[in-house]
């Protein structure tokens, strides 16, 4: 299970009686040695187990998406290609690569291109 950090009131400045602001985290880089030392140190400490909570449903959702990663969108059903096995000569082979090299597309798109053209020859 993945369980998320409940800050709490630590990430929360008091600013006045009625003014409730995030407080907008130090750069690293611009603390002096004594804050960087504390930082680390309560980094190393770790987060005790008080402070953690289940997911809510729609961080769990963020949480899944951002674990698949971008990828490739998905396609409608009907507009999904399928992998076939063809067998060619080794001769017509070559042609075929050559063929699409000189066009700048793939072996498949050059396939796929000509197959419509037989389907709209042979529907003529």
């Amino acid at each position: 299970m993945i369980f998320a950090y409940d800050a709490g009131k630590s990430g929360i400045a008091a600013g006045g009686s009625n003014s409730m602001q995030k407080r907008k985290p130090k750069s690293f880089f611009k603390m002096t040695p004594q804050e960087k030392e504390a930082f680390v140190r309560r980094i190393e400490k770790g987060i005790p187990q008080s402070k953690l909570r289940p997911l809510s449903a729609r961080d769990n959702l963020l949480w899944q998406a951002a674990r698949r990663g971008p990828g490739r969108p998905k396609a409608a059903p009907d507009q999904k290609s399928v992998a076939v096995q063809v067998t060619f000569k080794p001769k017509l082979l070559a042609a075929i690569d050559d063929a699409a090299r000189k066009r700048g597309i793939t072996r498949a798109q050059l396939l796929a291109e000509g197959a419509k053209l037989a389907l709209m020859k042979k529907s003529a």
